[in-house]
């Protein structure tokens, strides 16, 4: 189910997802990959989160 909900994502908020989480990468590493600003992956990681809570928050 994790996988299902994390697969619904936009395309680089699940790529920033995954390097994040994933790889464990910091947010500076990643800003630099995607060529954004550690705001912007904040961004993106927070609104995954809040996918993931929200969708299963029936589990947690």
């Amino acid at each position: 189910m994790v996988n299902d909900t994390i697969k619904t994502l936009p395309n680089r908020t699940r790529e920033i997802f995954y390097e994040r989480y994933l790889e464990q990468k910091s947010y500076k590493t990643i800003a630099e990959n995607f060529g954004i600003s550690v705001k912007g992956v904040e961004f993106h990681v927070t609104k995954s989160l809040n996918v993931l809570r929200k969708k299963l928050k029936d589990y947690l």
